[in-house]
This record gives C-alpha cells, structure tokens and sequence, in this order.
C-alpha cells in the first residue's frame, strides 16, 4: 500500500512543480506571433488586461499591465476592431493542457507599439 502513496505523492509533486513553472523568458526571434482583429479588451485577475481576437477561442493577456501604468479605456478605445499582431512565447502548463491561455511580451498596431516586455 504504501508503494502506491509514494507514487502518487510523487505523481503530485510533479504535477504542481509544472502547473507553478514560470512564463519563460525569450528574445522576440524565439516567441510565436498571431495577427488578428480585436473584439473584446478588458480587465481580469490580479489587474491582468485581456484581448479576445474574432474567430479564435484563445486568450491572450498582459500580466499585470494595469499595474505597469497602461489604461484600460485608451487601450480599448484604440484596439476594438483593429488588427494587431502579437507576440507571446511558447509555453505549456497541465492547468492550460491545449495552450489556449498567452502571455503577451508585445502588442503592436500597425507600425505602433501598443505594450512591448522586450528591451
């Protein structure tokens, strides 16, 4: 019996030490970009800023962002129905199995940086 205890204990272990990991870190040549028009931006969690894009089902956000000084009603007023292209890293955690959540590192519109984690 105790063999199985020991196999799940690890078993969760595991599972907590991948669901906790971090969003890396990576240059903007090793992070994955999608393009899209903005339907929805709005606020969520701990002051995280949200952008669904029409027709996809993922969400895309910018951790903290109302903390770093950006404004909720600017940002919507200039994004809702624009195209934008995002840039995010790849990243995989067992609490989003199919990668549908994205930490955003940049937001551009056209030639305008909206929001930019890189340096």
């Amino acid at each position: 019996m105790k063999p199985v205890f020991y196999s799940l204990g690890f078993i969760f272990l595991v599972f907590i030490t991948l669901a906790l990991r971090p969003v890396p870190d990576a240059t903007e040549d090793q992070c994955l970009i999608t393009a899209g028009i903005v339907v929805d931006v709005y606020e969520a969690g701990t002051h995280d800023i949200n952008f669904r894009l029409e027709g996809s089902d993922e969400l895309f956000y910018i951790n903290r962002g109302l903390e770093s000084g950006l404004n909720l009603s600017e940002i919507r007023a200039a994004l809702v129905g624009q195209k934008v292209e995002l840039t995010y890293p790849k990243h995989w955690t067992p609490l989003d199995p199919f990668s549908k959540t994205h930490h955003l590192f940049k937001v551009q519109l056209g030639d305008q940086v909206v929001f930019s984690q890189f340096d």
